[in-house]
């Protein structure tokens, strides 16, 4: 246990800085933990995973695929597509559903007024 902690520390400690990091930069090393980066939509978002999975000492796993596609192996589609398709799949969704689905990613469903 100890050993691992400190392997993973001097791992965190060669990465450079997330918020100095390309958007695309941050995609492959959320590539390189296993982690699919096709819900995160803004720069914002990605920094945010890459933190959490630096945090959770998360380390790069051998892949065979190095560019992200869908199961059936087709390359990753625009970005104005995938929104479009997610939108579509908010839109049938219950109401109970949505708000589950924003607690999942940590988002209050509280207004403020």
């Amino acid at each position: 246990m100890e050993r691992e902690n400190l392997s993973t520390k001097l791992f965190a400690s060669t990465l450079p800085d997330v918020k100095e990091m390309k958007a695309k930069d941050l995609r492959d090393e959320l590539k390189s933990y296993g982690i699919s980066t096709k819900p995160f939509f803004e720069k914002s978002e990605l920094v945010e995973a890459v933190e959490k999975a630096r945090k959770e000492g998360k380390t790069p796993i051998e892949t065979e695929q190095t560019s992200e596609s869908d199961s059936s192996g087709a390359p990753e589609k625009p970005r104005s597509e995938r929104l479009a398709e997610e939108i579509d799949k908010c839109n049938k969704l219950k109401v109970k559903e949505l708000k589950s689905e924003l607690e999942s990613y940590g988002i209050s469903r509280k207004v403020n007024l």
